[in-house]
């Protein structure tokens, strides 16, 4: 009898784990932001001047529009994991905010709690969070050389 309560417990932790991971996937691949928190970032020494330069609000951009906002709806983490697949970068920052707003949109029907549950066992969901990049992460568009 208590073997069955373990098996139980195994299959309902088991279930648990898959609903979280499949979330997470979802996540993954449907989020969507009209902004790109890395595009900003200038971590190579690039463009790191104090100086205002008149060039960089005509260079390149279409409409008057700056760096980073185009506008443009898109799945912000499937395109950073394009990015990893394709070997330009070699690290997924997920944002908790991004998770939070991804859990709001289901209302109060889904409880899954996911930044709770991150912020109370990050280790933990590292792994969880990998298993799930790991499943939709994409093909390569470019020739690894």
């Amino acid at each position: 009898m208590r073997l069955n309560k373990v098996r139980e417990t195994s299959t309902n932790t088991e279930t648990a784990v898959d609903e979280i991971t499949a979330a997470f996937q979802d996540f993954l691949t449907s989020y969507k932001s009209t902004e790109n928190a890395l595009e900003d970032l200038n971590i190579d020494g690039d463009n790191t001047s104090d100086e205002y330069d008149f060039m960089d609000d005509v260079a390149g951009r279409k409409d008057g529009q700056q760096s980073g906002q185009s506008g443009e709806i898109r799945t912000k983490y499937m395109d950073i994991l394009q990015q990893v697949a394709d070997r330009k970068v070699s690290e997924i920052l997920i944002e908790l905010d991004d998770l939070d707003n991804y859990e709001k949109s289901f209302g109060d029907d889904v409880g899954l709690r996911l930044v709770e549950s991150v912020e109370r066992n990050a280790k933990h969901y590292i792994e969880v969070l990998s298993q799930a990049v790991d499943k939709v992460m994409p093909k390569e568009t470019k020739e690894i050389t």
